[in-house]
């Protein structure tokens, strides 16, 4: 069977989007063009970091404590250790949640003599929705292709497929006291990632 991919809590401040402001309780200013242009590049980078760590993860001809350290490199990349990895499979028919850290080592230990896994193709939206808990939102689609072989004197087969995923971005303000001001940090991780079509 296949596991989908799903990767330092790496976080960014922008130092062109750190405003300073009064501290008053004004509505939810919308994000500007030059924020969300910022946002998407920050995100974009995030998501081929975790490209290139699900491609060491699966690789078993990498050592494993690169791999296990990999694994515990993705997972920082994620809001918190409890968002979930979509599985799918061409032969089960059937899509599986995991948590992101049980999803990486289930990856690490596949049952493939070789695996090689790609992500390409990747599209970020240009729309960041406010949510209840005030953090932002979007969404970023990528297509992987999975590939598993196995060639020994027991067994003999091949497994390969391209998966539409989509993962969640999620914007974290911070409101930094500084005197009577505030200054705006921002925090970039990844969410949820979910299978959207799974084909040959």
């Amino acid at each position: 069977m296949k596991i989908i991919v799903g990767v330092l809590l790496i976080v960014f401040s922008l130092s062109n989007t750190s405003v300073s402001q009064d501290l008053t309780n004004e509505p939810e200013a919308k994000l500007t063009k030059e924020q969300i242009a910022d946002f998407k590049g920050q995100a974009e980078r995030i998501i081929k970091t975790l490209g290139d760590y699900v491609k060491i993860i699966g690789d078993k001809s990498q050592e494993t404590a690169r791999r296990k350290s990999s694994i515990n490199q993705a997972v920082k990349l994620f809001l918190s250790d409890t968002n979930v990895v979509q599985v799918s499979s061409l032969t089960t028919k059937k899509i599986t949640e995991y948590t992101i850290g049980k999803y990486l080592n289930r990856l690490m230990m596949l049952r493939y003599d070789k695996v090689n896994i790609t992500w390409y193709d990747m599209y970020m939206s240009d729309e960041f929705k406010l949510r209840s808990d005030g953090k932002y939102e979007a969404i970023a689609t990528v297509f992987q292709k999975f590939d598993g072989v196995t060639n020994n004197e027991f067994e003999n087969r091949r497994y390969t497929d391209v998966t539409q995923k989509n993962i969640q971005i999620i914007i974290e303000k911070l409101d930094v006291p500084v005197g009577d001001k505030v200054e705006v940090k921002w925090r970039i991780f990844l969410g949820d990632i979910t299978v959207v079509d799974t084909k040959l």
